[in-house]
């Protein structure tokens, strides 16, 4: 009698034992296995198999995270400007000219830096568009245009050039041309008491015929016809933060009379251009 309860004794543990292994690996013992055993089950799987990838991707995460927040905390430019038009301008020409302007304004905030900011977006006009596509490149191809990109960008385009940041303009001529619709435009003679050198209309200034542009190769990566001029106030100013947006709007047009007003260094001819 001892000896058969005994055995089932042993039996019991081995049956209990099989069931937690097979508990363990989620197995069909004849009874429902709750869905929360299951799911711990799969995760402790997971990790077992893939916690190198795991940590390794934490960590990335992690110092990205920590990248970007020194990122913002160091990067509080001055003066925002904003390109918009047909050509595109690389990264190291963005940087010359971004520097040629750091060379010429004050540190406006103070923070110790002087520091310019251009936001660019290349994109076409309905009108450019028609008329690129309708002629043949140089190998007599037809030129197609991603009109869906050129779409997202001009839409971009549009919400940062009625923001309260990019305050100074350098425009493709289509470009200029929606802006002056639009109304959106401080007339020159606000800023200056003499009409400045290259000016098209009561608004905008032909980039290329200005003393800067014929000082500095780091002015001409623009289009030939690209025009620059100044938004007056954005109305989102009252909305996104007002007297930040003054200041900068102040800054900008003290920067943008610089541009304009810029005057060649002694030791330089007249017209440098002419002289190459």
């Amino acid at each position: 009698m001892a000896e058969n309860e005994k055995q089932t004794t042993e039996n019991e543990i081995i049956e209990s034992n099989a069931a937690r292994r097979m508990r363990l690996r989620g197995e069909d013992m004849g009874q429902d296995v709750k869905t929360d055993d299951i799911k711990v089950n799969k995760l402790q799987n997971f990790w077992y198999h893939n916690k190198v990838w795991v940590i390794i991707a934490a960590f990335f995460a992690v110092m990205i995270t920590i990248v970007s927040v020194q990122y913002a905390k160091q990067s509080n430019p001055d003066i925002y400007l904003i390109y918009g038009g047909p050509e595109d301008i690389t990264a190291n020409e963005a940087k010359a000219f971004s520097s040629l302007l750091e060379d010429m304004m004050d540190d406006y905030n103070g923070d110790g830096k002087k520091l310019v900011q251009i936001n660019e977006f290349v994109f076409m006009t309905p009108e450019q568009v028609d008329k690129i596509q309708s002629e043949p490149d140089n190998d007599g191809n037809d030129v197609v245009i991603n009109l869906n990109s050129n779409l997202e960008t001009y839409n971009r385009y549009s919400n940062e050039i009625f923001g309260t940041e990019s305050i100074i303009c350098i425009l493709g001529e289509a470009q200029y041309e929606e802006l002056i619709e639009a109304g959106g435009l401080i007339p020159l003679s606000e800023l200056f008491e003499t009409v400045p050198q290259g000016a098209i209309d009561e608004y905008g200034v032909r980039l290329s015929e200005t003393k800067l542009y014929a000082y500095s190769p780091a002015a001409r990566i623009f289009p030939n016809d690209a025009i620059i001029a100044i938004r007056k106030l954005s109305t989102m100013s009252s909305i996104t933060g007002k007297k930040k947006a003054e200041a900068l709007h102040g800054y900008a047009k003290d920067m943008f009379v610089k541009i304009l007003s810029f005057e060649f260094p002694d030791d330089v001819p007249t017209d440098p251009i002419a002289e190459q």
